[in-house]
């Protein structure tokens, strides 16, 4: 089974693909990401980050969300289930970052959804706070936060070029890693397969706003 974690924006997204054996055991994993800086493009043999086109900032914002959505959906042959943040309701109502912003990347967020929707993957969206609290046990955890989680929990996953750099897009790929780890979970949970009782304890957990992992439900099509 492969399953795939985005961490997406116009400009610099995250992508991971695991390969799952059939005890839901990580085989193979893949790091996929794209940015306009060209000194931040990885290629080794399970990471590639494309350099977008030049001329990128100056494209329409339709122009642009095309070509970061076909970057991404070039990566998704034979995968089944894909997990993504929800939207970021709190900063929206609280103004902490611009209205503008965020409603750019909801409408690309949205579109990518529906395409991945579209191809017969089974699209789930997991609240950000309870994302990052799966990973480093707080929910307002930032970047570097998430990176070192992976390094610590991690440490055979996680690529020495990744070691010391919280930049996107390597920051992004770190989320995109968080998000489908706790997909991983939740299928091994849904499964009833075994696991150990700190991870059980994190799917479960209710945050204040009522939400827990386990909770979230998956839009799906032509999978059992």
């Amino acid at each position: 089974m492969k399953i795939m974690g985005i961490d997406p924006s116009e400009h610099s997204s995250g992508q991971v693909i695991m390969d799952l054996d059939d005890k839901l055991d990580i085989k193979e994993i893949h790091f996929y990401g794209y940015n306009s800086a060209k000194i931040r493009c990885i290629h080794t043999d399970n990471i590639e980050v494309t350099h977008l086109p030049t001329g990128w900032h100056k494209m329409c914002v339709i122009q642009r969300r095309m070509i970061a959505i076909d970057l991404l959906l070039s990566h998704v042959k034979d995968v089944q289930f894909m997990s993504i943040e929800d939207y970021a309701y709190g900063a929206l109502k609280s103004k902490k970052c611009q209205t503008n912003s965020i409603l750019q990347l909801a409408e690309f967020s949205g579109t990518l959804k529906t395409e991945l929707y579209r191809r017969g993957i089974g699209v789930i969206a997991y609240p950000i706070g309870s994302n990052k609290l799966f990973a480093t046990g707080n929910g307002s955890a930032g970047k570097p936060g998430m990176c070192n989680a992976m390094k610590d929990m991690h440490p055979d996953l996680f690529p020495k070029e990744f070691e010391g750099n919280y930049d996107s897009p390597i920051n992004d790929m770190v989320d995109a890693f968080w998000l489908c780890e706790v997909l991983r979970n939740h299928i091994k949970y849904d499964r009833e397969l075994p696991m150990d009782d700190v991870t059980k304890g994190l799917l479960e957990y209710t945050s204040g706003a009522g939400k827990c992992l386990v909770g979230t439900r998956m839009d799906i099509i032509n999978h059992d």
